[in-house]
């Protein structure tokens, strides 16, 4: 029969199997990182590796994607001061108002401004464009500081933010109207010397072009910023080319739609001269009506031939054509012989004559149907 252990032993023998022999490896860790050289290997490499972290640091925050970065951090913080050291914003919002402001008197003359805050005090062209553009940047910047402050959640990002702030701001708005862009595609930093550019594509929704434009930059000690926007004027070449080809598309819809509805004669001019101070014009004018509907109002526009680009003279029909007939229609235009006027030079020239319809009413089922052309809707001529 065994020998069974009591209790007692049992407890010895189980405390003696746990006890563990005595570490000879800590000890000797502890005498190796107590000895004089280690300690200064180790200091070596602290400063090594410190040195590399700062050295790396200030090569990362010396990129123009840095520069970038911290943009978009102080826009969503609102950290006007991080914002300016980063991006000379009073710059870049003259810049384009200035660019705009010169694209837009250049296409589309002065009245493509007139209406603006002091604009129409100023004397002469180029009191009347600094005028213009005073205005604008105070708009511009008026609006750019809202948006900018604007802490509402926003689905788009920062870029998108501000280029629909620019795009619905004078100057810009006289441009582009009520049509949307979209940043599609952002390059990166193509650096040369102490500049840098940030190719960004913008996408014109409505009409799915693209527009080409660039973020300028340049450095200033280790720092990176944002000082301008290059291809503005490109730009602006880019949206009214497109803007032109979608007019004349609609135009020519609703000139076909025009023409099968009514026909404007060839123009006749008869002269009569009342003494020798007043000269009566006469113009005469066949208008047929080749639809079945009644044709209530028309506006004709009339010019020569050798003065397309010059405002047209607006001849109006406010009585009913019916379908089917013709109204022979006739404006009687009373001139002074001793002082030439524009009436007199237009019809003096009857061979010359151009008629285009611009706005044509008709009643379809006793409601008014208005077709006019796309020049005439965007407050062209």
């Amino acid at each position: 029969m065994p020998d069974f252990p009591d209790r007692e032993s049992a407890k010895r023998a189980g405390k003696a199997k746990r006890k563990r022999k005595p570490s000879v490896i800590w000890p000797r860790v502890w005498n190796v990182l107590r000895h004089p050289s280690f300690v200064w290997v180790a200091g070596a490499v602290t400063v090594v590796v410190l040195a590399g972290v700062i050295y790396l640091g200030k090569v990362v925050t010396a990129t123009p994607g840095y520069a970038i970065g911290q943009i978009e951090t102080a826009i969503t913080h609102n950290n006007g001061t991080k914002l300016a050291y980063y991006a000379d914003g009073a710059g870049i919002a003259r810049q384009v108002v200035d660019e705009t402001t010169d694209w837009l008197v250049t296409h589309r003359g002065l009245g493509a401004i007139a209406g603006l805050e002091g604009v129409d005090e100023a004397r002469g062209t180029r009191g009347k464009v600094q005028a213009a553009k005073l205005a604008m940047l105070e708009a511009l910047n008026r609006s750019l500081s809202a948006e900018l402050n604007n802490r509402r959640p926003d689905t788009a990002g920062i870029a998108e933010r501000v280029v629909r702030t620019l795009c619905a701001t004078a100057p810009l708005a006289r441009i582009t109207g009520g049509e949307h862009f979209d940043v599609t595609a952002v390059g990166q930093p193509v650096v040369s010397d102490r500049t840098a550019q940030i190719a960004v594509t913008l996408q014109y929704r409505e009409l799915q072009v693209d527009i080409p434009i660039a973020i300028d930059m340049e450095q200033a000690g280790r720092r990176w910023r944002v000082v301008g926007v290059s291809g503005l004027s490109h730009a602006l070449d880019v949206v009214n080319t497109a803007q032109a080809e979608r007019q004349a598309i609609d135009n020519r819809s609703v000139a076909e739609r025009v023409a099968a509805t009514l026909e404007v004669g060839s123009p006749t001019v008869e002269r009569e001269a009342h003494g020798r101070k007043q000269t009566t014009y006469l113009l005469h004018l066949p208008l047929t009506n080749h639809s079945a509907d009644t044709v209530i109002g028309v506006m004709l526009a009339l010019r020569t031939r050798a003065s397309e680009a010059a405002p047209a003279m607006e001849l109006e029909v406010q009585h009913p054509i019916a379908g089917g007939t013709t109204s022979p229609e006739v404006w009687r235009f009373d001139e002074p012989t001793s002082k030439p006027s524009a009436v007199a030079a237009i019809l003096a020239h009857p061979d010359r004559l151009v008629v285009r319809v611009r706005d044509l009413v008709i009643d379809s089922a006793g409601q008014a149907d208005t077709m006019w052309t796309a020049g005439r809707r965007s407050g062209g001529s």
